[in-house]
């Protein structure tokens, strides 16, 4: 399903990466947690990306602290 789910999803942040198998064998918390890996690992590498950028434009007098 979650191959045709993509074919058929047209969201651009869509994740490459998912929580697979089914949600009935996970408790809630699980699932979150499973979730959240994905999220974090997404949300930590745009940050990363986001302080290169104002580094660099910083350097060249193109943004401020």
């Amino acid at each position: 399903m979650l191959g045709l789910y993509r074919q058929v999803n047209g969201y651009r942040y869509l994740s490459d990466e998912a929580v697979t198998g089914s949600p009935d064998d996970y408790r809630a918390d699980e699932l979150r947690n499973e979730a959240w890996k994905i999220v974090q690992g997404r949300a930590d590498h745009t940050r990363a990306d986001l302080l290169e950028s104002f580094g660099l434009a910083a350097a060249h007098g193109h943004g401020s602290a």
